[in-house]
């Protein structure tokens, strides 16, 4: 994607779109606009019954950590 702007939009429409499963992984997540914008699009996804699965390196997930607790509530 030549701009990030782009790749969010992309990463927002593939998740509203998902209908059986996602697989996203990340380096890191931040509690901003643009991380809220796609834990939301894939809260959203889950409680569609998309399966939806996060891989993210947890070096950096302490701020998050709460964000990614409900995700995973969402998702059972």
């Amino acid at each position: 994607m030549p701009l990030g702007t782009y790749s969010l939009d992309t990463r927002l429409e593939l998740a509203k779109r998902a209908t059986a499963s996602l697989v996203v992984q990340y380096y890191q997540f931040e509690d901003d606009g643009a991380g809220r914008l796609l834990l939301r699009a894939l809260r959203d996804a889950a409680a569609r019954g998309v399966k939806v699965r996060v891989l993210v390196d947890d070096l950096h997930t302490s701020r998050i950590e709460q964000l990614l607790l409900a995700l995973s509530r969402t998702s059972r």
